[in-house]
């Protein structure tokens, strides 16, 4: 393992800390159960009382089921929310300069921002520019791989690696990490989540995988 993977994986670790695994309710063909348990480890191990979201999805749902207070921005409700009566969310296109202001003080008051949307170059541009800018909190990004068979599938994660992490960010950890990694968190949890580690190079769909990073400033 090199040292920054022993990095990442102590500091999943720590962000977890004596939680045993729980099975999410609201995995879904875009997202593991795996990533779903982390990231409510993350809002958990934070403290977070307030959580703003791009996107209503599996995350929407999972973390309003574990009780988080959630201001959800989000074009439309996909999928993996519909299994929850209790999603809510502010319909609205977050690139509309009339949104920008209104967002930006919602993120003042938040604990953590989860960003599971558009995985365009283009919106990653956007909401850096104009959110992670001013955002001073913990940022959970969904589908961000360790580079295996070629490049990733989203342009999203090109932006991020090419203008944002070791720029203006620093990433924390994320949930992608090699097996050795993943067989250290999976004795820590008490559930073996190999299955949901990702072995494909990226021409294939071998269904979800955890593929998360999280991004501090």
């Amino acid at each position: 393992m090199t040292p920054e993977n022993k990095t990442l994986l102590d500091v999943s670790l720590e962000i977890i800390g004596d939680r045993k695994w729980e099975k999410s309710a609201y995995a879904s063909p875009s997202i593991c159960s795996y990533d779903l348990f982390f990231l409510t480890s993350l809002a958990t191990n934070i403290g977070a009382e307030n959580i703003v979201e791009f996107g209503c999805g599996s995350t929407t749902a999972e973390l309003s089921y574990r009780g988080f207070n959630l201001t959800t921005y989000s074009m439309g409700k996909s999928a993996g929310a519909s299994k929850s009566a209790n999603v809510d969310y502010l319909q609205c296109d977050i690139t509309k300069p009339a949104m920008r202001d209104i967002i930006r003080a919602s993120i003042a008051k938040a604990d953590l921002l989860v960003i599971d949307a558009d995985h365009s170059d283009k919106f990653a541009k956007y909401y850096h520019e104009n959110f992670l800018s001013v955002c001073g909190v913990p940022i959970w990004i969904h589908d961000y791989w360790s580079p295996r068979g070629g490049r990733v599938p989203h342009g999203e994660q090109g932006y991020l690696d090419a203008h944002v992490i070791g720029k203006t960010h620093n990433k924390r950890t994320q949930t992608d990490l090699p097996p050795d990694a993943v067989k250290i968190i999976s004795e820590h949890i008490g559930f073996d989540i190999m299955p949901q580690y990702r072995k494909e190079a990226f021409n294939t769909n071998p269904g979800p995988r955890m593929c998360s990073v999280v991004l501090t400033r």
